[in-house]
C-alpha cells in the first residue's frame, strides 16, 4: 500500500508529494528540504546557507547529545487531501 499526500494549492495545481517530511508550524505547512547537524555550520553562517537553498525557515531540532537544523520551505495556501485506498467486495 503506497501513502500518497496530495496538495492542492489555491492555483489549482495539484502536487504529489511522496517521500517528504512535512512539518505544520505556526499553522503554516513546510517540507523538510534539508537536515544538517549544527556542528557542522558555523553559527554567523546559518542565515545564508538558508538563503542559498531558498528556505523559508529554520528550526533547531534536539536530539539526546546533537542538535539538528531543519532547513525548511514553506508550502503556501495548501489544503492536505489523503487519498485512502478504498476496498470494493464483488
Amino acid at each position: 500500500m503506497f501513502n500518497f499526500i496530495y496538495i492542492y494549492s489555491k492555483n489549482e495545481m495539484l502536487h504529489t508529494l511522496r517521500g517528504f517530511e512535512l512539518i505544520t508550524y505556526q499553522d503554516k505547512l513546510y517540507y523538510v528540504f534539508r537536515k544538517v547537524n549544527k556542528n557542522s555550520i558555523k553559527d554567523g553562517h546559518i542565515n545564508d546557507i538558508k538563503e542559498f537553498w531558498r528556505c523559508d525557515i529554520v528550526l533547531k531540532k534536539r536530539n539526546n547529545e546533537d542538535d539538528m537544523l531543519l532547513f525548511l520551505v514553506e508550502i503556501p495556501d495548501a489544503i492536505i487531501i489523503e487519498d485512502r485506498e478504498k476496498t470494493e467486495t464483488i
